[in-house]
C-alpha cells in the first residue's frame, strides 16, 4: 500500500484506490506541519523501498515471495500446484506474508493449514524442510476471528497468537470518515 502511495496504484479495485486518495490527502493536508508531513513522507517511501527482506533462511514480504507487494496467498492456492511450485522456488526455507489478512500455514506439497487445526497455534519448524507462513493480521483477520493474529518465532518453535482488541473502535472511525467505503468497516 505504500508503493499505491508514493508511486502508482496498480491493479487497486475502486476502494481501495479511495482509501489510497483519503491517506494522500492526510498526509499533504496544510493542517499537518511541515516538518511531520516530511517524516512521514520520508518513512513511507522508504517502506516503498523494501519488497522484501532476508534474514538468514527467513524472507518476509507483504504479498507473496512471487510477487511481494501484489500477490495474495489464499487458502485456496494450495490446490493451484504450479503457483505452489513458483512460489516455494523463491525462497530457501521459511517465507512469511500477509496481505490476505487469513493465517495458515502452506507446505511445498500444498496443504494448508489453518492455526486453530495446530497444537495449541504451535508448530515444530525443525519437522519443514521448507514453509510459506501467512501470519494474518493485527488489523482486520479475515478469518471471521476478529482478534489480532501474530506469529512468534521461538527457536525451532512457530507459535501464532490472537489477541482481543477493540475492532468495534476501530471499525467506528472508519465509519466516520465519510470518503472511505463503509465496507471498510464492515469487514
Amino acid at each position: 500500500h505504500e508503493e499505491a502511495l508514493m508511486l502508482v496504484a496498480e491493479d487497486f479495485n475502486e476502494r481501495a484506490m479511495r482509501s489510497v486518495e483519503w491517506t494522500r490527502e492526510q498526509l499533504n493536508s496544510p493542517d499537518l506541519d511541515k516538518t511531520k508531513r516530511h517524516k512521514y513522507w520520508n518513512y513511507l517511501d522508504s517502506l516503498a523501498k523494501k519488497r522484501e527482506h532476508r534474514q538468514g533462511d527467513l524472507l518476509f514480504v507483504h504479498g507473496s515471495p512471487r510477487k511481494p507487494t501484489h500477490e495474495y496467498v489464499f487458502p485456496k492456492d494450495s490446490l493451484d500446484q504450479a503457483k505452489i511450485r513458483s512460489m516455494f522456488a523463491k525462497f530457501d526455507r521459511f517465507c512469511f506474508c500477509g496481505h490476505s489478512h487469513i493465517p495458515g500455514i502452506y507446505s511445498e506439497t500444498g496443504k494448508y493449514g489453518h492455526p486453530k487445526n495446530l497444537n495449541n497455534g504451535e508448530l515444530d519448524l525443525r519437522r519443514f524442510r521448507k514453509l510459506l507462513v501467512n501470519i494474518g493480521s493485527v488489523g482486520q483477520p479475515r478469518d471471521h476471528d476478529t482478534r489480532a493474529c501474530y506469529v512468534v518465532i521461538d527457536g525451532s518453535k512457530l507459535m501464532f497468537r490472537r489477541v482481543e482488541y477493540d475492532y468495534h473502535a476501530t471499525a467506528n472511525k472508519l465509519r466516520e470518515i465519510k470518503q472511505l467505503p463503509t465496507m471498510l468497516a464492515d469487514r
